[in-house]
Order: structure tokens, then sequence, then C-alpha cells
């Protein structure tokens, strides 16, 4: 960031940027679509359907994200819990509360 604010070096240019990693970049991108998508034109002649390609992004990210969904599902149960729970406590003191008669002092 300093060097583009130094007036001796000049601005920015694109040599100053750092590089793409190379499963970033387009030709890897536009290689997995491919794979992809010739396989879902596979799959398709097989089953006599048009090939979708929004069919195999789908499947592809649901494969590549299988073991989060069940921890997703984990996570939301405890969440919900954890507001039950949480409103058992806040019930359970204010009937503490009103059997005290509520005097407060």
């Amino acid at each position: 960031m300093k060097r583009g604010l130094d007036r001796h070096h000049g601005p920015l240019t694109e040599n100053d940027l750092p590089s793409c990693l190379p499963v970033d970049s387009s030709r890897a991108n536009l290689d997995l679509i491919t794979t992809l998508y010739s396989h879902e034109t596979r799959l398709a002649s097989k089953s006599g359907r048009k090939p979708s390609l929004h069919r195999a992004l789908l499947r592809y990210y649901f494969r590549a994200l299988w073991f989060i969904q069940p921890s997703f599902l984990i996570i939301s149960v405890c969440a919900v819990a954890q507001c039950v729970a949480l409103g058992f406590l806040i019930d359970n003191f204010s009937r503490h509360d009103d059997d005290d008669g509520g005097g407060g002092g």
C-alpha cells in the first residue's frame, strides 16, 4: 500500500499485484467446468434427457460439501435448544420472584 502512495515508484501496476493461485485461475476453473459438463452429458445421454450445466454444478457442490450438511443440522439444533433452555431458565427465575412476594426490598 505504501508503494502505491510513494511518488518515487510511480502508480501501481499489474506487476505489483500478487500472483493468482493455480486453483483460482480461469484455466483451472474452465477445465473443471468442462469436465463436469462432459460427465453430465454422458449421464444425460444414458438416461435420455437433456444435459444441464446447472445440474452438473449442483451435483459437484453437494458432493464437495456433503460432510458440512450434518454439521449445519447439529449446529441449528443446538441453537434452538439453547434458546429453549434460556427460556426455561428465565421462566424459572420469574416464578421464584413471584413466590417471594415480588416486593424487592
